[in-house]
């Protein structure tokens, strides 16, 4: 019994290291690429393979690693067909034994590759509202099939999955959706309203070190020319260390999200931002100043802050977005990964 416990807990607190891993990933290939390691650490199969759903049932290989996987990434799978078009149009787990002389599997991979198929395991990949892919694994390198328990931690592992992507694909068609500024060409007053629920979700355990700071522009004259916003927008991106956004809040002020280990990275930024402001191609008559409106964001103080900016108007329609962006996900998701660089990670 001892020995069960400790297995248990050990599972467990692997899941929690899967958890804050993928949420650590910027891009959709690079988090689909990490829980594939994940699943050889676990169990080691022969052969595995994430599959996406696109908008007309089909499945796409997106990331398949073992023997002979040169030959099957990239193809489709038609709507229904084999296992995993089995999985992914009834959203239900499977554990197969003996494949061959089980209806649902097809074996033209296996002729196609000349692999020999002896147990699979698979789990869709879905959220509240749709199925938009599958996990698949085929043979256990020490030959034994696969168990009840291995369905378990795969769909546990294929929800963590899930989730991350969800989250990715919310964030990016959102930054997408809203865009730049076009007169800064940094990103948008709605963008950062969509940032700062997402920084919500992420610390709900505790803080992030993720400093919010306003930049202030002033002008001795009435009013800042487009040319010089478009060069002060330019600078600030410059300056941005790794793990800084830039927003435009209004006519004259930005709004910096800033990763930092502590207060003196803060202070570091501000004045190299400061020093490259004053001996920049811009007009002598501007001025920039900064205004840390918090230091580190946690769960308690995001609402506040979002009501200090006075961008909860701009809620209402984000909901009614996503609402519409959700019904999409399984369409849009093999499009992003497409149009992910692969230096972009």
């Amino acid at each position: 019994m001892h020995d069960e416990k400790k297995t248990l807990f050990d599972l467990l607190k692997y899941f929690g290291i899967i958890a804050k891993d993928l949420g650590k990933l910027t891009t959709v290939h690079r988090t689909l690429e990490r829980i594939m390691q994940h699943i050889e650490n676990i169990f080691g199969p022969e052969n595995s393979s994430i599959l996406i759903r696109r908008n007309n049932g089909d499945l796409k290989f997106i990331c398949v690693r073992g023997a002979h996987s040169e030959k099957i990434r990239e193809r489709v799978l038609a709507k229904g067909h084999g296992v995993a078009g089995w999985i992914a149009e009834h959203g239900e787990s499977l554990v197969i034994s003996d494949p061959y002389n089980d209806q649902r599997f097809n074996p033209d991979l296996d002729r196609i590759t000349g692999y020999t198929t002896t147990s699979i395991i698979g789990v869709p990949l879905k959220t509240s509202k749709q199925i938009f892919g599958v996990i698949e694994l085929m043979n256990r390198l020490d030959k034994k099939p696969f168990r009840e328990i291995d369905l378990f931690i795969l769909e546990t592992i294929a929800d963590l999955t899930a989730m991350a992507l969800e989250r990715l694909y919310y964030y990016y068609s959102t930054l997408s959706f809203y865009a730049t500024d076009p007169i800064s060409g940094v990103y948008t007053k709605q963008a950062l309203l969509w940032q700062l629920r997402m920084e919500k979700n992420k610390c709900v355990d505790g803080e992030n070190r993720r400093a919010i700071i306003a930049a202030k522009i002033t002008s001795d004259e009435k009013q800042i020319r487009q040319s010089e916003l478009r060069t002060i927008g330019a600078l600030l991106k410059k300056c941005s260390a790794p793990g800084c956004t830039i927003y435009r809040y209004n006519e004259a002020t930005f709004i910096i999200l800033f990763n930092h280990e502590n207060g003196d990275a803060v202070n570091k930024l501000t004045d190299d931002i400061s020093r490259r402001f004053r001996h920049g191609s811009l007009e002598k008559n501007l001025d920039i100043s900064f205004n840390v409106l918090q230091d580190s964001i946690c769960s308690k103080n995001v609402d506040d802050i979002i009501r200090s900016l006075n961008i909860r108007d701009d809620i209402a329609r984000l909901e009614s977005f996503q609402e519409n962006l959700s019904e999409n996900m399984s369409a849009n998701l093999e499009n992003m990964i497409n149009a992910e660089s692969p230096l972009q990670e």
